[in-house]
């Protein structure tokens, strides 16, 4: 009887302090990081051109894990969604661990694969013992990283054009 009781006013507390509602709530102030999605053609997430400043960028994405500084400038990781944002390039990262959606596939492509997709690469290169290709588009390039296994591991959205882009290993 105890047990019963103590466990009546155990879930009474923590419906009024709304226990079960803690994980709705954390839900709610992280808009758009669950779904996000990638326009690969036109280089934009969720309608945003990679030229977002970043404070509005966190702002859009409040999902943000934190700040790193590497060779190619300070980075705004969101880790546990696969996505990391350089505002000083002006490019995106997705990551073998993106939980959104691109417009077209890329993570897990191989290289003929990807050029069924995005067309023949305008640079192919080694960096890092990575096997790099990079397309032209609209916006700039659209660089595909891969592994040992020749599968795209990592994607990356540059406002740089394709001559002149580097790619953030």
């Amino acid at each position: 009887m105890r047990s019963v009781l103590f466990v009546m006013v155990l879930s009474g507390v923590m419906m009024a302090c709304g226990g079960s509602k803690s994980t709705t709530t954390q839900k709610a102030r992280i808009p758009n990081c669950e779904t996000i999605e990638v326009d690969m053609e036109k280089g934009t997430i969720e309608g945003f051109a990679l030229s977002k400043d970043p404070l509005s960028f966190k702002a859009q994405f409040p999902c943000h894990t934190r700040d790193t500084t590497f060779t190619c400038g300070t980075m705004q990781i969101y880790r546990e969604h696969g996505f990391a944002f350089l505002p000083a390039k002006d490019a995106l990262i997705l990551y073998d661990n993106f939980r959104g959606r691109p417009s077209a596939p890329a993570i897990s492509l191989g290289t003929q694969e990807a050029s069924k997709y995005y067309g023949e690469p305008v640079r192919t290169f080694t960096e890092d013992g990575k096997r790099v290709q990079v397309y032209a588009r609209e916006y700039g390039s659209l660089i595909l990283i891969f592994n040992d296994r020749d599968k795209a591991e990592q994607v990356q959205l540059h406002s740089t054009g394709p001559e002149d882009v580097r790619p953030c290993l």
